[in-house]
């Protein structure tokens, strides 16, 4: 069953979040209204979930999401969550498809803290 999401927080390690699928429940995780940003590359099936107002509202930036967004003149502020980019619209991913892109998450990470 696909209910997972993979969760960048600004101030804690990423990982693995259980979600029903609903505006709501991502709405509640970014704190505010939503906004998809597709990933590039490597990622290209998967997208970010991210606050809309985020830099509005002066959230903090979240060097790992940025870092993963790989654009030279954006970033990404606030809570991110990944979930793949569907047919129509976005979706939720199993358990190990979620954890396959925790380990690229976890990379970019490291990659983002030096």
């Amino acid at each position: 069953m696909n209910e997972y999401a993979v969760l960048i927080p600004t101030n804690k390690p990423a990982h693995l979040v259980k979600l029903d699928g609903t505006l709501a429940a991502y709405q509640n995780v970014v704190d505010g209204y939503i906004e998809v940003v597709p990933l590039y590359g490597i990622n290209a099936d998967y997208v970010l979930i991210i606050n809309e107002e985020g830099k509005l509202k002066h959230l903090p930036l979240n060097r790992t999401a940025t870092a993963m967004y790989d654009n030279a003149v954006d970033c990404i502020v606030g809570a991110a969550l990944i979930v793949k980019r569907g047919e129509e619209d976005i979706e939720l991913m199993n358990k190990s498809e979620a954890e396959e892109i925790l380990e690229t998450v976890q990379k970019h990470e490291r990659i983002s803290k030096r």
